[in-house]
């Protein structure tokens, strides 16, 4: 039942933060390509997706082995982050630096909002 739980509000947090920032974008703040920020947004929403999936199960069996699937976990974002970051700047992309700066500041942002649900529904249990 927890799993259920972290999966609605997690959801619902990640697609509201990823709205904000399309939002944002669409504004004309910033001076970057939107379709490139717009098929960026849809990655990291993508990964934080199949990661709720991956780490959501695990939330109503024992809790021994949480520390472990959250390390694993976190480290395998972070690792398809940092790839996707590096092959962006080996196509030398046109503004590559905003667009960087964008998926680190929505990626650490949503990386916090999961890392805050899960530690609070481990403690409720």
């Amino acid at each position: 039942m927890k799993s259920k739980a972290y999966k609605k509000n997690f959801l619902i947090i990640t697609f509201i933060i990823i709205l904000c920032h399309i939002a944002l974008l669409s504004s004309g703040i910033f001076h970057v390509p939107l379709t490139k920020l717009f098929l960026m947004d849809g990655l990291l929403f993508l990964l934080f997706l199949a990661s709720t999936l991956i780490i959501a199960p695990g939330l109503d069996k024992a809790s021994d082995n949480f520390v472990n699937r959250f390390l694993l976990l976190t480290t395998l974002q972070l690792l398809t982050m940092m790839i996707t970051i590096l092959s962006l700047s080996l196509i030398k992309m046109n503004h590559f630096k905003a667009i960087g700066y964008h998926l680190l500041v929505l990626f650490l942002s949503l990386l916090s909002v999961q890392a805050f649900l899960l530690v609070r529904q481990i403690k409720k249990s």
